[in-house]
């Protein structure tokens, strides 16, 4: 009895000591509380670069939008075959403090132009034997895409006419871009498309789904009263799936925007060819400050989850030593920028009236040859006429030749003697 009592005397009294050593001056630090700061620190850090990835995103997007790179019009390709003729901006990036200098930007159109599969696939829907289905999923479809698209590249477009800098578009942008989805998520795409599913309903019962203006008769095949009935089922599958449809629209749109950053491609500082990587690569160098901040975060919020607020405060102090150079650690120094020239004006690509398609490329280049041809005989008879008109100015003038009297010569007349030849006779 005593023994038992002496042992557990004696393990109290270890777990008290142990206690008492692992919380001096407040900070709760033990095998446990460590395991369970790294496990949090670790996901937290990849959040961290998450973040950072996000903020790349949306840099490299508002300079994407500026050069009019994302399809807004709904009458211009990829909706139509019609193509945008868009001025060529050249956009800043990397820009100093004072925003005085900065590396050059500058996608081309032409050279982005394709990779709108779903958007290609939505508009080799609009034919004249396209089902009254396929119209109605492209119209609801294509709106909403455009109606992300139109948002985001305002939103972008809007952050650059500001002239917000470069890093503060890295370090806070992530916040826009989750408010951005989030909203049009869970409301703007949701409500929209409540209102195009029963605003286009009515392409059961028109009589041309191609003109918008045409009289409503009913289907050809089910006639007026096939088409009310469509129109009464798609009312009862919208209530049966609304939720789900919604839902799906809503994250196919979001993701169709903000993929579309990823795949453009630009001419940085004069070299064609540049993607998103080698923009995230270098803002990886130029920005490492953006990330060392975000990780500080990080650690400061975990150390005091953990261990306790004076851990945390412990962390902050060092965190500044490294900051000021304290401690010689190149935790927060970015790479200095390089390739630097003055800057230009914000400014976004305005479309340029044209009228040209896919389709009528070769006849177009016909009619640029043969106006080219008809400029060239026109100018060629102008100045034909002109030639005429200056030469019939000028007066030959009239030269006389003196005339010149031959002097006649007689030949002296010569008699020719009459020789008489005797006549011989034969003996």
């Amino acid at each position: 009895m005593s023994t038992s009592t002496t042992t557990t005397t004696t393990s109290d009294s270890s777990a008290i000591d142990d206690k008492k050593t692992n919380n001096i001056s407040g900070i709760n630090v033990n095998s446990k509380t460590l395991k369970q700061y790294i496990q949090a620190i670790i996901p937290s850090i990849i959040k961290a670069f998450i973040y950072f990835l996000l903020g790349s995103i949306l840099l490299y997007a508002t300079l994407s939008a500026q050069a009019g790179l994302f399809p807004t019009n709904i009458e211009y390709y990829p909706y139509t075959e019609k193509i945008p003729n868009l001025q060529k901006v050249v956009s800043n990036i990397y820009e100093t403090a004072d925003g005085e200098y900065s590396q050059k930007i500058f996608f081309d159109y032409n050279s982005n132009r394709t990779g709108n599969s779903i958007l290609d696939l939505l508009r080799s829907l609009d034919k004249k034997d396209s089902g009254v289905l396929s119209m109605f999923v492209k119209n609801i479809m294509q709106n909403i895409i455009r109606l992300n698209y139109g948002t985001f590249s305002e939103m972008c477009n809007t952050i650059k006419e500001f002239e917000i800098n470069d890093f503060y578009i890295v370090l806070f942008g992530p916040i826009l871009m989750i408010l951005f989805i989030f909203v049009f998520v869970m409301f703007v795409n949701p409500i929209y498309f409540v209102y195009l599913w029963f605003t286009n309903l009515g392409l059961f019962i028109q009589k041309d789904i191609h003109d918008p203006s045409s009289e409503y008769y009913g289907l050809e095949e089910s006639g007026y009263w096939g088409g009310v009935g469509l129109i009464i089922l798609f009312i009862f599958l919208f209530m049966m799936l609304f939720g789900f449809l919604g839902l799906f629209v809503s994250v196919v749109a979001i993701f169709i925007v903000i993929f579309s950053a990823f795949r453009f491609k630009c001419n940085l500082n004069g070299k064609d060819g540049v993607g998103f990587g080698t923009i995230f690569k270098n803002n990886m160098s130029y920005y490492k400050d953006v990330l060392a901040i975000l990780i500080s975060f990080v650690l400061v919020t975990n150390a005091n989850v953990t261990f306790g607020p004076n851990a945390a405060a412990i962390i902050v102090v060092v965190l500044i030593a490294i900051y000021f150079g304290v401690i010689s650690i190149d935790f927060y120094k970015s790479s200095e920028l390089d390739k630097l020239s003055k800057s230009l004006p914000n400014k976004r690509a305005e479309i340029i009236p044209d009228n040209t398609t896919i389709s009528n490329l070769a006849d177009k280049a016909k009619k640029v040859f043969e106006e080219g041809k008809a400029k060239a005989a026109k100018a060629f008879e102008e100045g034909k006429a002109k030639f005429k008109n200056f030469t019939s100015g000028i007066k030959m003038p009239s030269v006389q030749m003196p005339s010149v009297q031959m002097p006649s010569v007689q030949m002296p007349s010569a008699e020719i003697p009459v020789v008489q030849i005797p006549e011989v006779k034969p003996a």
